[in-house]
């Protein structure tokens, strides 16, 4: 549920921080309200091992062309696709963590828990609907238009089944 509604994006996108969290990545996932009508990053986590740093995580959920081409009318373009959640990701780790952004938004929660800076968000880039022939060209894509790599991490994404 994210701001009060459940939708098929926002269960996905929990089945993946589950799915994340059964990794060792982080523990304890929640959504977190930042207040009404105000979306802020997908969950608050307590990041574990390498991820200690982690506070939140931002969780991408991108497709193979054939489900997009039935999204979208026959049209499909899974590189942009890859782009645009790397430059997506790049914003959302960067404006959340921003004080003089989250400042300027009037119906913010004040208890509210943001990252503190762009590293304590993790983006999470679940593959599980990307085949196997697309996913290195959807991982190469998010990872060309993303400033920060180090804290992108990607699962379902095998290759050599």
């Amino acid at each position: 549920m994210e701001n009060g509604r459940v939708s098929e994006n926002s269960a996905r996108e929990a089945i993946t921080v589950l799915n994340g969290e059964m990794l060792g990545f982080y523990r304890n996932a929640e959504r977190e309200y930042y207040g009404k009508g105000v979306y802020g990053p997908d969950f608050k986590v307590i990041g574990q091992g390498e991820y200690s740093h982690v506070s939140h995580v931002e969780v991408k959920n991108p497709v193979g062309s054939d489900i997009e081409k039935a999204y979208r009318n026959g049209y499909s373009d899974i590189v942009k696709q890859g782009n645009k959640i790397g430059d997506k990701l790049s914003k959302q780790q960067s404006k959340w963590s921003n004080a003089t952004f989250r400042a300027s938004l009037s119906n913010l929660d004040p208890n509210a828990a943001f990252p503190q800076s762009p590293e304590n968000t993790l983006g999470l880039v679940d593959e599980f609907d990307v085949p196997i022939s697309e996913k290195m060209i959807v991982q190469n894509a998010v990872e060309n238009n993303c400033t920060n790599t180090s804290n992108v991490r990607f699962i379902n994404n095998e290759t050599n089944i």
